[in-house]
């Protein structure tokens, strides 16, 4: 069932009078003028981070041990600098949090998105489903980032979504399931992740996950990396993704 969801507003009012027509004379010229061609000003060009989404959970069914059924909407949000877009704006999303991982489209003209009821399975009650923008396409012209992070690397990761979609971009593609908030695991290949958002605050977690990381891969021949905000644990198989989202 699709909805339409106003993300911004805009209108332009136009009046005007009758009255009786008069022939003006044209204002006399110079003998010679000089043409002069304004500069075009150049396109402006949009990207991933202009936009936010919201997940709007319409109906939720738990079952225990066994899960929930969610019933949801991604909403968007204009993020950028000044007025939302005019143009035509198709915005690619995956969303986390469930079962499996569901990848989407929103169009968005003006001041309206075209957005859509959507289903969820979570493994557990306390899952939360976040929804992050992978592409734009702005008037059929792609942008040329296509998110905060894809294609990027750790080293300026703010949350764990982020580094999820840099290792996803990397190489690391796998169903991701959350442990809590700031950590996730995968299974097949096996990959922990953790990030800590506010390391500044002391506390020194990513010490502790990183002997967690070691104890649980290293015995194994698996291997452990630890960024300014991050811990990483995973199998030697996933050595090359892994390095290549370091930025190495």
């Amino acid at each position: 069932m699709k909805k339409w969801a106003v993300v911004g507003m805009a209108a332009l009012a136009l009046s005007g009078c009758a009255g009786t027509q008069t022939q003006v004379a044209p204002a006399p010229q110079p003998a010679t003028t000089t043409a002069t061609t304004p500069t075009p000003s150049p396109e402006r060009t949009y990207s991933a981070s202009d936009w936010t989404l919201q997940v709007e959970i319409l109906r939720k069914q738990c079952f225990g041990s066994a899960g929930c059924n969610i019933r949801y909407q991604v909403e968007p949000v204009w993020a950028g600098s000044g007025a939302v877009p005019t143009g035509n704006t198709r915005l690619t999303y995956k969303v986390d949090g469930a079962e499996s991982e569901t990848i989407g489209t929103i169009e968005i003209n003006g001041p309206k998105a075209n957005v859509r009821e959507e289903s969820a399975s979570t493994a557990e009650e306390s899952d939360v489903l976040t929804a992050t923008v992978t592409k734009l396409v702005y008037n059929g012209k792609a942008s040329t980032t296509t998110s905060s992070s894809s294609g990027g690397t750790l080293s300026n990761v703010r949350s764990l979504d982020e580094a999820l979609l840099v290792l996803e971009t990397q190489g690391v593609t796998c169903k991701w399931e959350r442990l809590m908030n700031d950590e996730a695991t995968c299974r097949t290949p096996k990959v922990f992740v953790f990030v800590d958002p506010a390391p500044h605050l002391g506390g020194d977690l990513l010490g502790s996950k990183f002997k967690l990381y070691e104890a649980i891969f290293v015995g194994k021949g698996g291997l452990v990396y630890k960024g300014d905000n991050w811990v990483i644990g995973a199998e030697t198989s996933q050595a090359p993704a892994i390095v290549k989202a370091m930025g190495y």
